[in-house]
């Protein structure tokens, strides 16, 4: 089953972005973003901030990964690289039989409190359905994170994440804005304006994972 979904695995309003296409089902009509085939589901999502057009190719550096049950899609404006970023955008897709939402939630949202450290992580929910979540993650300071990922002391980011289901196909959805290390309560210190962050919470709020049906 996997297998066969795999193997038609493709892009919507960004399928020029892959040499691939969808093997039964065409993408469904959306205005304002685009969407993405992910195994079991077409995900319908906002374009990245900075985003003036809809001609991605133009406007971001892709960096697409795919194993036979993962899918990553990640985006940074074409004036940045992956290897020092301002903004990043990613789409994440995974197939599995036994993995529930809340656990897909709580492990996605375990992966900045490790980088950021509890003491310097602030989430607030905005959003929880019984299909999916929406989340807001401040990361003031990354002392302890990785480095090859660009954490490090003095290095904050506030990310927008969007996670669901349908099936067995999980998907999250989020968006980056990296800068210097910050004061949560002040919001002239983030690495993203209040209106843009207000604007994507807005945005990601509409995603939605329709049924694929091969």
């Amino acid at each position: 089953m996997l297998k066969s979904l795999a193997k038609g695995l493709a892009l919507g309003g960004l399928m020029a972005l892959c040499a691939q296409t969808a093997a039964a089902q065409t993408a469904p009509k959306i205005t304002g973003g685009s969407q993405i085939r992910l195994f079991e589901a077409w995900a319908q999502f906002p374009y990245p901030s900075w985003h003036k057009t809809d001609n991605a190719l133009a406007e971001s550096l892709m960096s697409r990964q795919q194993e036979a049950n993962t899918f990553v899609l990640a985006m940074v404006p074409k004036s940045e690289s992956f290897k020092k970023w301002t903004k990043q955008y990613t789409l994440f897709g995974h197939w599995n039989e036994t993995m529930t939402l809340p656990n897909f939630i709580n492990s996605s949202i375990h992966v900045f409190r490790v980088a950021c450290g509890a003491e310097n992580m602030t989430l607030r929910k905005v959003v929880r359905q019984p299909n999916s979540g929406l989340v807001v993650i401040f990361c003031s300071n990354s002392p302890k994170g990785p480095k090859q990922y660009g954490y490090g002391d003095g290095v904050g980011e506030i990310v927008v994440m969007w996670m669901g289901k349908h099936k067995n196909t999980f998907v999250k959805i989020y968006q980056y804005w990296r800068g210097d290390s910050f004061d949560v309560k002040d919001p002239t210190s983030w690495p993203v304006s209040t209106q843009r962050l207000d604007r994507s919470v807005l945005e990601f709020a509409g995603i939605k994972l329709l049924p694929y049906n091969p």
